[in-house]
This record gives structure tokens, C-alpha cells and sequence, in this order.
């Protein structure tokens, strides 16, 4: 067994979008992928080239995709006061590979978990852990330099959810 203590940098941004414009504007910026197309790829054993193609069909305009989505605050609404709380697995398998070449453990950290909430005020917040902060544990320069690109990614989509839409509320 081996233990590796990092530091990690979690950003929050809050937006003058409600939660749901600013579900609906993340989903539109990083859409969803059909789980059933990458099963086809695995089934017909597929070559590189058609991987690369399906995904770049099925990312967004950053180059991403969500892999799947989990509606936290559905469930634990029951349970208390009412929640508005998504998180979403976000990456992409082309750029996840980059890593996962060099390192598999990096599966921990790809794909990337981002979060869309409101808080008890009514304000919609989207959060993430800094990819560098992640996968600087695993000291790898090539590893670094994806984790720089995913960087530039979430901080990208974080400025485009920051930002009201129509003047915001």
C-alpha cells in the first residue's frame, strides 16, 4: 500500500443564472453522451480512428462531454429541505487516454466530477476540483500538461455558467 498526501484547490462560481438556466447552459456547453454509442465501439472492437470520430461527434464546443449525471438533490430532498444539486462526470476519452497511457491510477481523477448547486439564498454556484491540483500527485510532465488543458477547460466553462444569460435574475 502506498499513501500520497496533495493538496487540492476546489473553485466555486457563482452565477446570476438560476440553477436551471444554468443546468440547461452546462448541458448545452458539455452534452451529454449516449452510454449505448462508446458500448458499440467496445462490442465492434473498433478502430482508433472510429473511437476518435464518435467522440468528436458527441463532445461539446470545449472539447467535452458528460459521461453521466447524478441528481444528488432528488433524492436528499426527501430526507430534509429541499435541494437543488447536481453532479456531472465530465471528460473526454481522447484526452483521458493521454493520461491513462501514462498512468492508470489517473482513472481515479478522469472522468473530471464538476457540480451545479443552489445554496440555501437561492444562488446557483458551479464547483470543481482544479484538474491540476489532482494530477500533480502523480508527477508525470505529460500528465501535467493534460491537466493544464482540463484546466483551461472547466475555467472556460466556469466564466460561460458565471455569467448571466439575459441579465440573470
Amino acid at each position: 500500500m502506498s499513501s500520497h498526501r496533495f493538496m487540492v484547490e476546489r473553485i466555486d462560481v457563482t452565477t446570476e443564472r438560476s440553477f436551471e438556466e444554468a443546468t440547461l447552459a452546462l448541458e448545452q456547453i458539455v452534452p451529454p453522451v449516449d452510454p449505448a454509442v462508446f458500448s458499440r465501439l467496445v462490442e465492434a472492437h473498433a478502430s482508433s480512428s472510429e473511437v476518435a470520430a464518435a467522440v468528436r461527434r458527441a463532445q461539446g464546443e470545449l472539447e467535452l462531454m458528460t459521461l453521466a449525471k447524478i441528481s444528488q438533490g432528488s433524492l436528499t430532498s426527501l430526507l430534509g429541505t429541499a435541494k437543488k444539486l447536481n453532479v456531472y462526470l465530465v471528460g473526454n476519452p481522447l484526452i483521458a487516454n493521454r493520461m491513462f497511457e501514462r498512468h492508470r491510477g489517473t482513472g481515479l481523477y478522469a472522468p473530471l466530477r464538476v457540480a451545479l448547486y443552489e445554496d440555501p439564498a437561492g444562488v446557483a454556484h458551479f464547483a470543481y476540483d482544479r484538474p491540476s491540483s489532482l494530477l500533480g500527485s502523480f508527477g508525470d510532465a505529460e500528465i501535467d500538461a493534460v491537466a493544464s488543458v482540463l484546466d483551461g477547460k472547466l475555467a472556460t466553462l466556469a466564466g460561460r455558467l458565471g455569467a448571466a444569460r439575459g441579465g440573470g435574475r
